[in-house]
């Protein structure tokens, strides 16, 4: 029997936007390695249409990892990540969120895929120390130049 490793899942966290709670699946290294390529260059969306496409694209794995958010419309009603039927076919779940994350504001979803990445790359806690500072050890007091 083998290891089966938890999928992680992130809580983003976010500077100006107090209340909203988004929730994100983990990626995998060259997953991240794509997405931080494709962040990068989406940067320079005033470039053009390239950058336009990356920022597009990047929104598509984005929206492939979203597993739930509580966003709602000026109106109060929750953005819903559920499926719909489009043109007599069933949307999936990923397609589903895509379209969503698709459908908001460039500089708002930005800002959620950017806290989404912080995620991935960050640590979540500062590193504690091991040891204490003290005195230097005897053998570090011990010369060792040649007489």
């Amino acid at each position: 029997m083998g290891y089966k490793k938890p999928e992680k899942v992130f809580v983003l966290q976010f500077k100006d936007m107090d209340g909203l709670e988004v929730k994100a699946k983990g990626a995998t290294v060259g997953q991240l390695a794509n997405i931080v390529e494709l962040a990068d260059r989406a940067r320079n969306v005033s470039d053009g249409v390239k950058a336009l496409s990356e920022v597009i694209e990047l929104f598509r794995v984005f929206g492939s990892k979203l597993v739930s958010w509580n966003l709602e419309t000026e109106e109060g009603e929750p953005v819903s990540l559920e499926p719909l039927e489009i043109s007599g076919q069933r949307e999936t779940p990923t397609e589903a969120c895509v379209r969503v994350v698709m459908d908001q504001d460039l500089d708002f979803a930005l800002e959620i895929v950017y806290a989404w990445i912080d995620a991935l790359v960050g640590t979540s806690d500062p590193l504690e120390r091991s040891l204490p500072s003290g005195e230097l050890s005897l053998e570090e007091s011990i010369p060792m130049e040649t007489l």
